[in-house]
């Protein structure tokens, strides 16, 4: 669960700028009731911009190619074969980015 947060947290620890794709719904460690605090979610962010996208909607997808024809790196938490169905797997973003690095962080 921990994986594409953890190294997005790294790369922006390391200068690099780091936008964080949230859906409408909110990051997973966001909707955990409040009994607790948020730590993970405090923690896991830090360094990062964020924007909410509806990438099962034309105009999310629209917008992600746009920020990943800009991007140096993607890397995505999904499990296996989800942005695939999204119409937004590698071999889409590498087409729109040929010189793209591509991180999949697929939870276990």
């Amino acid at each position: 669960m921990y994986n594409g947060p953890y190294c997005g947290l790294l790369l922006g620890f390391m200068g690099a700028r780091v936008l964080k794709i949230e859906s409408p719904e909110g990051d997973i460690v966001r909707r955990r009731k409040r009994q607790v605090e948020p730590y993970p979610l405090v923690m896991l962010n830090s360094n990062k911009e964020s924007v909410v996208l509806d990438l099962k909607h034309d105009d999310g997808k629209s917008l992600f190619l746009r920020l990943a024809r800009r991007a140096d790196v993607v890397v995505e938490n999904f499990a296996v074969g989800v942005m695939n169905r999204l119409g937004l797997g590698w071999d889409v973003l590498q087409k729109e980015n040929s010189r793209l690095v591509y991180g999949s962080g697929t939870p276990t």
